[in-house]
């Protein structure tokens, strides 16, 4: 599509006169339509979709469009003026710089609003309660030789997996080899994930110059997608400037000679705002998946604290003295609503190991079990 001259399929007008639902039917499966809109709401006195763009199921959509735009309009300027050096571009100048200031925009809210996705209150709420059995779990826990827990473990019954932390990078991959999250694939996924270096690269490059494969945004595809967007864009920096100097450098594409060389230059200029397109959209993409495996983890996660309750209340029968005393040592890391200050969090681990350290070397401890 022409990035000041939409195809004639999708005109202003025809848009104008869909309902709401209706456009987000139409942009749901035609990325030119979604890519129109988001055109023209940078050009002067014409928002009319604005409003609904930048609702939160369109947010990250209308980013990755908006950067698909940007890339467009920077790509034409400088082919213009290769093509024409004495060309007067005052009109294009002027629409090019709202496209770049309302992608910048755009990145900023749906960035935000991604990050946000993982923020504490979207995620599990810990209670004061819980924060203190937490601490004393893992004390009471290394008390004990990892033989002992091991055994009271799977005498409470867990028989299922569970990751080390909830907000790991492998979460989302992890859930979904689980069965927790369930996310289809097709033979496209699956030859993603099977061929060799030089064809995924390949493909992730067709896919940047604007021929897109939606499977390489599938959560199992996603980590090698991200890694070839940033093998590609280091290829072709060294191309630019050398290798290891980054970025897009600044030319005036005007003193370019008209050979073959100037044009691949350009094309290659092209190339890179795309792939650091595709990064943005592999970023948001990322902060999505995990939002989502964390949420499909819920209520195993529920599961995990009744077990560790179970744990817990076990191991604070036994030990109740001790368990006072790991109270008392908590108290100055905790707020008035007691939960763990977030400042103090690296000296509450110190502490744990500290005071464990020194119950075991009383007496008696080690015989206990």
């Amino acid at each position: 599509m022409h990035p000041f001259r939409p195809s004639e399929q999708w005109p202003i007008d025809t848009l104008q006169k869909m309902s709401k639902d209706e456009l987000e039917n139409l942009w749901g499966h035609d990325r030119d339509a979604l890519y129109a809109a988001s055109l023209y709401t940078c050009y002067e006195q014409q928002e009319p979709f604005t409003e609904l763009l930048t609702t939160k199921r369109w947010l990250i959509g209308y980013a990755v469009a908006l950067e698909e735009v940007c890339t467009d309009s920077e790509t034409r300027i400088e082919t213009q003026l290769h093509n024409n050096p004495k060309q007067s571009l005052t009109r294009m100048d002027r629409l090019s710089s709202t496209i770049r200031s309302k992608t910048a925009k755009a990145k900023k809210d749906s960035l935000k609003y991604t990050e946000a996705l993982l923020s504490p209150e979207h995620g599990r709420e810990v209670s004061a309660l819980r924060t203190r059995e937490n601490f004393l779990l893992r004390a009471l826990r290394d008390l004990h030789p990892p033989s002992y827990y091991k055994e009271l473990r799977n005498h409470v019954g867990e028989d299922f997996w569970k990751p080390k932390n909830l907000n790991d990078s492998h979460l989302t991959t992890a859930a979904i080899e689980s069965g927790f999250l369930h996310v289809p694939t097709n033979a496209k996924t699956e030859e993603l994930l099977a061929i060799n270096e030089p064809a995924f690269a390949a493909a992730v490059t067709f896919d940047a110059e604007g021929r897109r494969i939606p499977e390489l945004r599938h959560p199992l595809v996603h980590r090698r997608w991200r890694n070839e967007l940033i093998n590609a864009a280091r290829r072709l920096e060294e191309g630019f400037r050398g290798k290891g100097q980054g970025g897009l450098p600044r030319i005036d594409t005007r003193k370019l000679p008209q050979t073959g060389e100037a044009r691949a230059l350009l094309r290659d200029r092209r190339l890179y705002r795309s792939v650091a397109g595709r990064t943005f959209e592999c970023r948001l993409l990322y902060n999505v998946w995990r939002y989502r495996a964390s949420q499909a983890t819920q209520e195993r996660a529920q599961e995990w604290k009744r077990i560790d309750g179970r744990i817990y209340e076990h191991l604070a029968g036994e030990h109740p003295d001790t368990v006072e005393l790991l109270l008392d040592e908590l108290k100055p890391h905790l707020d008035a609503q007691g939960m763990l200050i977030p400042e103090t969090r690296r000296a509450v681990n110190t502490l744990r190991n500290s005071v464990v350290g020194r119950i075991k070397e009383g007496a008696g401890w080690g015989t206990q079990h």
